[in-house]
């Protein structure tokens, strides 16, 4: 859901022609960093809604799925980057689980 949201957001509002996803370990959580051309120089905020809107709760649901754990920067070269830590369950990366 996490990826989905960063990357529908660069697409979307960013207009963004192609976009990077990294999905990389780090300890008790996984670094996920989406990564966009940033050619329209918005930073990426959570709106604030009210109960009819359609759209807008995206960045809410991000930032209570990482405990508030995301935030955006720019690459030397101006791409927008956004980055979420995910909790990893278990510990581990799910190896040894069986279904």
């Amino acid at each position: 859901m996490i990826a989905t949201e960063l990357v529908t957001n660069a697409l979307i509002h960013a207009n963004a022609e192609w976009v990077r996803v990294h999905l990389v370990p780090e300890s008790g959580f996984w670094r996920l960093t989406v990564v966009d051309p940033g050619r329209n120089g918005l930073v990426p905020h959570p709106r604030v809604t009210s109960e009819t809107d359609e759209w807008g709760r995206g960045l809410r649901l991000v930032h209570g799925l990482t405990y508030g754990a995301w935030g955006t920067n720019a690459t030397v070269v101006g791409e927008r980057v956004v980055w979420a830590l995910v909790p990893r369950r278990g510990g581990q990366s799910g190896q040894g689980r069986r279904s």
